[in-house]
């Protein structure tokens, strides 16, 4: 890789083997470290994303001693390889009340049609079995006046009239 090759990484080297980075203070927590995204499962819409990321450099690091009043390079110490942390991106977003709550309402549209659903299912099935009953003792009902001799019988309009 070129020396100037910026990586990007989540914060305190989260989820990276740990001998790699040797840097002092870095104590990576899943809560504090790792990016999140939490979607509403009906419609896939981003309610609340937490972006975490850290941007590190390919360095040499070259330990200095400080002598007379200033820094030097110690002349024994060797230079050694790093990637070395520059800047770390937090970003956070949340859904405004005004989305939350149209989200909600869909929400219970959706609740409303599943009920409607499997009324309307139940109409479909209880109206033409109360067709039928109806029809089979209005047929009988008919029938037997017709056999009785009944003088209004002749008076029904055609449509009502069944032959048997």
């Amino acid at each position: 890789m070129p020396s100037g090759t910026v990586y990007l990484s989540k914060p305190h080297f989260y989820g990276h083997n740990s001998s790699q980075f040797n840097i002092n203070g870095f104590s990576p927590e899943r809560e504090k470290h790792e990016s999140m995204i939490y979607f509403e499962p009906y419609s896939g819409t981003p309610v609340k994303a937490h972006h975490r990321i850290q941007l590190n450099v390919n360095a040499f690091v070259d330990t200095f001693k400080y002598r007379g009043g200033e820094w030097r390079p110690s002349m024994n110490a060797r230079v050694s390889k790093r990637i070395l942390p520059l800047l770390w991106i937090d970003q956070e977003i949340t859904l405004n009340t005004t989305a939350l709550g149209q989200l909600q309402y869909v929400h219970r549209m959706v609740k409303i049609l599943n009920i409607a659903r499997f009324v309307a299912l139940a109409v479909a099935i209880v109206i033409p079995i109360i067709l039928i009953v109806a029809m089979e003792l209005r047929s009988k009902s008919v029938a037997g006046k017709r056999r009785n001799g009944d003088p209004d019988f002749k008076k029904q309009p055609v449509l009502l009239r069944t032959r048997i």
